[in-house]
């Protein structure tokens, strides 16, 4: 399974409000990529994929982020590679995110399922993240 999105022209209501053609979020050979949610930045136009990713059918599945270059004309559509959580052993679930207007931080939000049976155990998990991509240390004297 593969991710690919295509931007759409909101007040063009013809039978074509595609803005130039669609494009891979997230391809990669082997891997499942499923569930895909947007945000939207409305004051910087950032914008981000979040979605359930798994490096393969028999592995288990994590959200994985991807972001977008808000101009649809613009290349590359993806500004930054996509980001992966680690594997652990457990099923992400309906992945969700939320921008904020003009904030550089996040949330992100997913159902953990315990196991590979429909009736295993689930918790929900919020994640408070931030667009840097980068963690700098602070050097005090």
């Amino acid at each position: 399974d593969d991710i690919a999105a295509a931007w759409v022209d909101a007040g063009n209501y013809t039978n074509d409000p595609i803005i130039g053609s669609s494009f891979p979020v997230s391809a990669q050979p082997a891997a499942q990529e499923q569930a895909p949610r947007v945000s939207v930045d409305a004051q910087t136009g950032a914008t981000a994929v979040i979605f359930s990713y798994a490096d393969g059918i028999e592995d288990w599945s994590r959200p994985a982020l991807a972001w977008l270059n808000h101009d649809p004309h613009a290349t590359p559509h993806v500004l930054r590679p996509v980001q992966a959580l680690p594997e652990r052993p457990f099923v992400s679930l309906g992945p969700r995110i939320h921008l904020w207007g003009g904030q550089p931080h996040f949330l992100a939000g997913y159902t953990r399922r315990w196991g590979a049976s429909a009736e295993a155990d689930r918790d929900a998990w919020l994640l408070a993240a931030s667009r840097a991509g980068v963690a700098l240390p602070i050097i005090m004297q």
